[in-house]
């Protein structure tokens, strides 16, 4: 008996302390991280916002709603369900009453609304329209892919025909009318990615191989290059410079990816030939280094600006991550999990998810389209932002914190999500140090803007960047040749 009311204790002990935990997480870290986040871009980015009239009425209106939301929320949650909207005190039974037949997940809803009102009444204009958002993808991620497959496995069938019959936060209808007009784009796009998840092979003759990939591979190299050698003029780099740089970005990113893949394997290469050094692999986690090695060095070398340097990078890169991803569509890596309908099917038996999973046919998602698209608006949105007021630096800790927000919505689409082993098996772990590290250096920005900061783009610069073709396309052949060439079989060199 006295061992039986000793565990009582413990376990309230417990309990309060989870409750606890939770509340300092939620309602004081995660709130004070996103208002800094936006009270910082403030500083860096000042846009006006005065809480006054409407403006004022709406903040209270949303943080008094939210507030509203979530209390009466926590409260079905308790009185229907028997538990706390907290992961290690779930609700024992289920609930689809209330506020709940209206979304599935009010008490997100309500705090995202609240956290929205507040960031209008302190009238921090970017805590509303960017540290809001990050927020809501945060959650919409968190309930999409952790969850709701918890509640599925906990409730079954009921729970999936909740899901199906409630929204999660957009209205079923507007669903449904936004699928409906989107629906002939949607099919003309599916039917170019199915096109293309067929083309593996570019062409072959006798042991000698080459595949599609290489040609987006250098490609988008060729944009890239381009793109960084105009905008290193507008920045007022001697040509020389330009040349040496561009002249040593291509064989590093080709040295860091090939790294990064053979890091990755390692315990799967060994007693292979060379240990796995004749085998084809790169993975894209190499090139961000490769380009903050680049630009440490030249800044070293000549004392150029290493934010100026590393800026120009961001607005080049993800063109070449755009083009070179659309590559691995066409040659079948980094393929998606098995989905229903609007996914593409690899019936090409040499494509790299038929060779190593051994089935052709089923629908995936086209996570590496997916990629091509984040890479193509993150190029535009960077570009479009680049402004000589902006502090050098800060289109670098822009792309940083945005990029692995789409790279972790995607690896959680991808029939790998762990990885294989090795020091870089979560590509999810390095998603959160990538933006942990932006938001440091967003943080540490000076807000002073000068000569380092980030230039327009301009046709002068673009046809003085010209002459640098030569360089351009010895990095295009060595691209092309690295994605591309193949030895005997697809696989091998």
């Amino acid at each position: 008996m006295k061992a039986a009311e000793g565990a009582c204790p413990r376990s309230a002990f417990a309990a309060g302390a989870i409750v606890v935990a939770y509340v300092a997480v939620f309602w004081f870290l995660l709130p004070a991280f996103l208002i800094a986040t936006g009270l910082r871009l403030d500083t860096l980015v000042p846009v006006g916002l005065r809480p006054e009239g409407a403006v004022l009425a709406l903040g209270w209106g949303a943080l008094a709603g939210g507030v509203a939301i979530m209390i009466v929320a926590v409260g079905q949650l308790g009185f229907y369900g028997r538990g706390l909207p907290i992961s290690h005190l779930p609700p024992t039974d289920f609930v689809a009453r209330g506020l709940y037949r209206m979304f599935r997940h009010p008490v997100y809803f309500g705090y995202t609304l609240a956290f929205g009102g507040a960031a209008v009444l302190v009238g921090s204009f970017w805590s509303l329209t960017f540290s809001t958002p990050l927020l809501l993808v945060g959650w919409l991620s968190y309930v999409r892919f952790y969850e709701e497959p918890v509640l599925v496995a906990r409730f079954g069938a009921a729970y999936l025909e909740y899901q199906r019959t409630v929204p999660l936060v957009v209205p079923a209808v507007l669903v449904r009318a936004v699928s409906r007009a989107a629906e002939p784009l949607a099919s003309a796009l599916h039917r170019v990615m199915d096109a293309l998840a067929q083309k593996t092979i570019l062409f072959r003759k006798g042991r000698v191989i080459f595949v599609t990939e290489g040609l987006f591979v250098a490609a988008g190299t060729v944009v890239f290059s381009q793109q960084l050698a105009t905008l290193f003029v507008v920045q007022g780099l001697p040509r020389r410079h330009i040349a040496l740089i561009l002249a040593a970005s291509a064989p590093a990113v080709l040295l860091l990816t090939r790294l990064f893949w053979w890091l990755g394997n390692r315990d799967g290469l060994r007693g292979q030939p060379l240990h796995g050094l004749k085998r084809v692999g790169y993975v894209s986690w190499g090139s961000p280094v490769a380009f903050l090695a680049v630009s440490a060095a030249a800044s070293a070398a000549w004392n150029d600006p290493f934010l100026m340097i590393l800026d120009v990078f961001v607005r080049g890169m993800f063109a070449q991550y755009a083009l070179g991803r659309l590559g691995c569509l066409t040659y079948g890596c980094c393929w998606g999990r098995p989905c229903g309908r609007g996914g593409i099917e690899y019936r090409n038996p040499e494509a790299k998810v038929v060779r190593l999973t051994g089935t052709t046919g089923g629908r995936r998602h086209p996570t590496q389209a997916y990629s091509s698209l984040e890479g193509a608006v993150l190029f535009i949105l960077l570009n479009a932002a680049a402004s000589p007021a902006l502090p050098a630096g800060f289109l670098t800790a822009l792309a940083f914190m945005l990029y692995p927000l789409g790279r972790a919505w995607i690896q959680f689409h991808r029939e790998h999500v762990r990885g294989n082993g090795g020091p870089f098996a979560s590509a999810l772990a390095i998603c959160a140090v990538i933006f942990l590290a932006a938001w440091v250096l967003l943080m540490g920005l000076d807000p002073k803007a000068g000569p380092a900061s980030p230039q327009a783009w301009n046709l002068a610069a673009f046809r003085s960047g010209l002459a640098l073709w030569p360089i351009m396309l010895a990095n295009a052949a060595l691209a092309f040749f690295a994605a591309g060439f193949h030895w005997k079989r697809i696989g091998t060199w």
